[in-house]
Parts: C-alpha cells; structure tokens; sequence
C-alpha cells in the first residue's frame, strides 16, 4: 500500500482513514500538491483527456522536439573526478556523448541495473531486485449494450478464484463525457502474478498469441456480464509492463537512493519503478525531484512601511 498508493498511504496514516483524509484538503499529506491534484486524489485518481493520455507525451514532444533524442539507448554512464556524467548513447545508429552536472533516469530499473553496475555491484543488484510482470489489456466496445447505462466502475476477480483475467473496468462509466450514450466500452486486464491461470496468460503474452487473449476476454465478458458479440476489440501486450512491488520495496528504494548519493551523486531515479505505478505518482515524483535539483525561486516581497532596508537604519 506505502509504495504502490503512496497518496493513499500518507492519508490514511494522518486521519486513520481514506474517507477522512479526502474529504480535509488541510491535510499535510496534500502539501506538495496543487488544487487540481487534491480534487484528482479526492475523485479517485481516475482522468485522461479529450484524445487519450497520448496527448500528455506529444504536447510536451511538440514543446520540446530540439531537446528529445529519438531512436536512442544508453550504452554507459560514466562518471569523473568532480562527479559529472558522461553519457554515452546511440543514436539512429550512431555514438554519441552527452556530458551533465545532473542526470534523471526515467528508464526501468532492470534497464538502469547495468549501466551502474561498473559504480557499485550492490547498487545493480537492488534495481535488479524491483520485479515485473506481463500485463494484456484488452479494450471491447459493443453497441446497444444494456450495462452502457449502469453506473459502476468495473469489477476485480480475486485471486483464489483462479480465474485467467485480473478484472474489467466499465470505461464508459468511468468516463462518461468521451462515451456515446448507447455504447458500452470496457477494457479487459489480464496477466500479473497472482496464480496459475496468470502464469498462462504471460506465456500467450510471450507468444505474442493476441487472438488466443482475445478469445478468452471476451468469454469472461460474455460470462460474467453478458456481453457478446462485440463490435471493436484492441489489444496492447506489455511485456515486462508494470513493476511488482513486493514486500519492503520502500525499505528497498531507500536503500538504493543511498547507495546512489554514495556513489554517482548526481544520478536520480524516477518513474514507475520506485514511487508508484500510476501516471499521477510518476509526475509528482519527478516533479519533486526536479524541484530539489533545482529549486523554485522565492517571489521577492517589497519592503513594506513596517519593515526597514538596513539603509534605512
């Protein structure tokens, strides 16, 4: 709960309770958070946009294209004597270096674990030890369906039922003001690692074995809620897709954050691998960090007729 809903967390330990604690927008877990996060958090996290969240990325591509390198990966990151980086890339093909004072790594743990290794054996290890799972999201749309008009937000399967989907979210539901009236639109989660039927499922994911995933969304569908003979399908396989946060993972990420101030002082960790799995923990994480890097200016307050200037003494 700590690390995979770390809001929720802070809430709930302040007030003893969720309902508590959203509903008092005093609270100092909402400290570092704007008005329109705070009425976010307290609506249950749940938002997107007009043409899809894509549109989050390619407004900032479209602000900042000069500045973003495409069809690139790391090789190394290599460090001096004045604790400067030197990042060793390439790019379409071609190697390049990029020399910084500061460094924010957004890649996943497993993809950062090597390019330390050379710093610090330990350090590897630890963002070896973040694991991942496969995850298949499967979108159905059915036209003229009668749950369109039921209000509910999805449902979730527990685990002991053994059954081969983590649950479905009633996407026209939840958000009603993208939705035509008359269509019902879900989106099917599968994968994980909760039992045996999980473990099936990530080898069709493996396998890339998109029909098969479709076939056994949409009997669950049909079973569990009725709905049959869709109209639209969309699958997205994401192999290694979300990071599982085990037991200890805050203790875990401490202990990686020390042994990177140790050892490569001006590299920080960001993204879904540390503080949080959703969208919204992603952003306030690394709006933090870049805030501690570089801190906001302090508006500057004209002397008042009560407050005197040293000259003025």
């Amino acid at each position: 709960m700590k690390s995979c809903f770390p809001d929720y967390y802070a809430v709930e330990q302040e007030h003893g309770s969720l309902t508590k604690g959203f509903f008092n927008v005093k609270s100092t877990a909402f400290d570092n958070y704007s008005d329109l996060e705070i009425k976010i958090i307290q609506a249950g996290g749940m938002y997107t946009f007009k043409n899809g969240l894509s549109t989050l990325p390619e407004a900032i591509a479209d602000k900042m294209w000069k500045h973003i390198k495409y069809n690139s990966y790391i090789q190394s990151i290599e460090q001096d004597s004045s604790k400067n980086l030197t990042l060793t890339i390439s790019e379409n093909g071609k190697t390049k270096q990029i020399k910084a004072s500061k460094v924010i790594s957004c890649i996943p743990s497993y993809e950062l674990a090597p390019l330390v290794d050379s710093h610090n054996s330990e350090l590897s290890d630890k963002l070896k030890s973040i694991d991942f799972v496969d995850m298949a999201t499967i979108n159905i749309a059915k036209d003229r369906t009668p749950l369109a008009s039921q209000p509910a937000f999805g449902y979730l399967v527990t685990p002991s039922l053994e059954e081969s989907i983590l649950g479905v979210t009633f996407d026209s539901q939840v958000m009603p003001d993208m939705n035509n009236l008359y269509w019902g639109k879900y989106t099917v989660m599968m994968g994980g690692d909760v039992n045996a039927k999980s473990k099936e499922i990530n080898q069709l994911i493996q396998d890339n074995n998109t029909e098969e995933i479709e076939n056994i969304a949409k009997s669950y569908l049909e079973d569990h809620i009725n709905v049959k003979n869709p109209d639209y399908v969309r699958t997205n396989l994401l192999k290694n897709g979300i990071p599982k946060y085990s037991v200890g993972h805050s203790d875990r990420i401490n202990q990686i954050e020390n042994l990177l101030g140790e050892h490569v002082p001006n590299l920080y960790i960001a993204g879904q691998s540390y503080g949080g799995v959703g969208i919204n923990n992603v952003i306030k994480t690394t709006e933090l960090i870049v805030d501690d890097i570089f801190p906001p200016k302090e508006d500057k307050k004209e002397p008042t007729e009560t407050t005197k200037s040293p000259q003025q003494e």
